[in-house]
């Protein structure tokens, strides 16, 4: 059928048309620019001139479409659409041809349509030209899931360095520029690192790492002589201990001279070391069955002078001009220790002289 032939040429036929399109009446009233109130006012207008006037359009639509003229049989148009692949979250574009009008499964018209799914799925669009509908066309918008990407947080000490490892992708891009899923770092303080997964062109979320430095334990040894003997002293909080003489005390002993290392590690398994060297002044004298420690030196404050074997009866300092500088004559018995006070002597080096009944001992001290 020409669509020229179903358009009324005057006032009867646009009657009949409208009695039929409504069942025999056109109802009475109605909205003046659509359905029966259109109808009613146009029932008494239209004539030859506007059927003229219709057909003109008409022909111009048919030779905008159909340049060679109307065809002589139906054609199905051939809508074709295509396919994509997506991350997920993302939008897919999907745009049909091949037709002048198209429905698609969404509900959507239009040659274009945007879609988000969550995950592969099929939409399908019908094209219609000349109100003849097309086959279904199948778009298939495959959708892949965006990397899980995992790394933990971790514990160092400073001065240590740490390998972290990411999973849950196929490449990595670190904030260090690194492009594998292992990274070294070795930070001074506690630092978040980032990283960023793709599998199959999917980026993951920027996920965080900390890498928590904890500094190492503070660690000082004091010298405390008492007599023959010398305490070391590393004593703090919440530590353990190990020194180079095997013992796992806060403070030791020691009655030699030689350097002294000890070992501290805090409840995160930091560790940090400190040694200090001890040296005990001796003087033996095997055949009068004597001897004599003087510690410490070199002295700070307090020099304990400790004779075995005989009294002493007198000490004194000599610095480098010959000169006594200080004198104690107090007798001390045998094994006993004495007691020096160095503090009012500047620093420098001195000469200790030692007297007893039949005894006469001389060493060099450092203060």
């Amino acid at each position: 059928m020409h669509y020229k032939s179903i358009i009324p040429l005057n006032n009867a036929e646009f009657e009949a048309h409208a009695k039929a399109f409504f069942g025999g009446s056109v109802p009475a009233g109605g909205h003046p620019d659509y359905g029966s109130g259109w109808y009613n006012i146009w029932l008494t207008q239209y004539d030859e001139s506007h059927g003229a006037l219709a057909q003109e359009s008409m022909q111009n639509i048919i030779d905008l479409y159909f340049p060679g003229g109307c065809p002589t049989e139906v054609v199905t148009p051939n809508v074709t659409v295509n396919s994509t692949t997506i991350c997920a979250g993302d939008s897919a574009t999907l745009t049909a041809t091949g037709a002048m009008y198209y429905e698609w499964s969404n509900g959507a018209t239009g040659p274009t349509i945007t879609v988000i799914p969550d995950t592969t799925k099929t939409y399908t669009v019908i094209g219609k030209t000349a109100g003849i509908n097309s086959s279904p066309a199948l778009a298939h918008v495959t959708v892949i899931p965006v990397p899980e990407v995992s790394v933990d947080d971790v514990t160092i000490c400073e001065g240590q360095s740490v390998t972290l490892l990411a999973s849950g992708a196929e490449s990595w891009l670190w904030s260090t520029g690194d492009t594998s899923e292992l990274v070294l770092v070795a930070p001074s303080i506690t630092t978040t690192y980032s990283v960023v997964g793709t599998t199959a062109g999917c980026e993951s979320d920027s996920i965080s790492v900390e890498v928590t430095v904890v500094p190492l334990p503070t660690v000082t040894i004091t010298e405390d002589p008492q007599g023959p003997m010398t305490i070391l002293d590393a004593g703090g909080q919440n530590l353990t201990y190990l020194w180079s003489t095997g013992e796992i005390t806060p403070s030791i002993q020691v009655d030699s001279s030689g350097t002294y290392t000890v070992t501290v590690t805090d409840a995160f398994g930091c560790s940090n070391s400190a040694s200090i060297t001890i040296t005990i002044t001796s003087i033996f004298d095997q055949e009068n069955g004597l001897n004599i420690l003087i510690a410490p030196n070199p002295v700070r404050e307090v020099l304990h002078i400790t004779c075995t074997g005989q009294a002493t009866t007198s000490v004194r300092i000599i610095d480098n001009l010959g000169r006594v500088v200080l004198e104690d004559r107090m007798v001390v018995p045998d094994g006993a220790t004495r007691t020096v006070n160095m503090v009012p002597l500047p620093a420098g080096t001195y000469s200790i002289q030692i007297t007893g009944t039949h005894l006469v001992k001389t060493a060099r001290i450092v203060k």
